[in-house]
């Protein structure tokens, strides 16, 4: 740039490399320069309105997008990540829209179908991400991320069954996982096998000691497996790391004494004073 002070190729990738760097002002800055240089240039809105939405400005962002299309009305890319931005302010539908123009335009593209498949899922529409995450994996049957998604996906519409051989494919991927194992263990929970989900726990605690979700989760699954002292310690353990150990056991029940008519099982006067609102 000292020696070519219009080289707007020069900021452009300057601004690339701020942009790595998650200094996302000075990027922005580079690429206002790229466009007062090249105001046709569709690949600089779009990389602009990717630092946008990395700064949570979903607004200007989709802005950006928009030029960009404008400009290139083939970029499947922008099209996606508009979508994404759309999902940020929670603009489902919108995002869905653009998710499935990117297919179109590229129906190849892996990520629009996984990012089309997490819009599905956050409409509660379930069934929809399961096929999308089911294309995204076709096309790219490594990304663990896909499987983690659709076994949360499958455990949320009630097949625990299936939701196992997700996260069971995730830690085959990525073997440290804690996440994985913690979902994994959920799902072994949702089946009534506790013990098996407290296996699950136990590694995703090894892996993620400071884990208040695997302990307070396997503080519930001793609950089931009638191991007092166990539980208490791992609910405690819980609260003190911060989560909330009342606000999770009234999501499953509605009192103590649902508990036990669920279960058949009756909770400790200690522990029942713990869980109690």
């Amino acid at each position: 740039m000292e020696l070519q002070p219009d080289d707007a190729g020069a900021y452009n990738n300057r601004g690339i490399a701020y942009g790595m760097k998650n200094d996302l002002d000075n990027a922005i800055k580079d690429f206002n320069k790229v466009i007062e240089l090249q105001p046709d240039d569709a690949k600089t809105y779009y990389n602009r309105g990717n630092v946008y939405r990395m700064k949570g400005d979903f607004s200007n962002a989709i802005k950006d997008f928009n030029k960009a299309m404008e400009l290139q009305p083939d970029d499947a890319g922008a099209y996606n990540n508009r979508g994404n931005a759309y999902v940020n302010k929670g603009e489902l539908d919108n995002a869905i829209k653009d998710y499935n123009t990117a297919i179109q335009l590229q129906p190849d593209y892996a990520s629009a179908y996984y990012n089309c498949g997490i819009a599905y899922a956050e409409k509660g529409d379930f069934d929809s991400a399961i096929n999308h995450y089911n294309t995204a994996i076709q096309l790219q049957p490594l990304d663990a991320d896909v499987y983690n998604n659709r076994g949360i996906a499958y455990g949320m519409k009630g097949d625990p069954d299936n939701a196992v051989k997700d996260f069971t494919k995730v830690i085959e991927l990525q073997p440290d996982d804690a996440d994985a194992y913690n979902n994994r263990g959920i799902a072994y929970a949702d089946k009534g096998d506790f013990d098996n989900a407290t296996k699950d726990y136990n590694t995703a605690i090894q892996l993620r000691p400071d884990d208040a979700d695997a302990y307070r989760n396997r503080g519930e699954a001793w609950l089931h497996l009638q191991e007092w002292k166990k539980a208490k310690s791992d609910l405690m353990t819980a609260q003190n790391i911060g989560t909330d150990i009342i606000d999770s056991f009234h999501n499953a029940y509605e009192s103590i004494e649902d508990f036990k008519q669920k279960t058949g099982i009756q909770l400790p006067a200690d522990i029942a004073e713990m869980l109690t609102q």
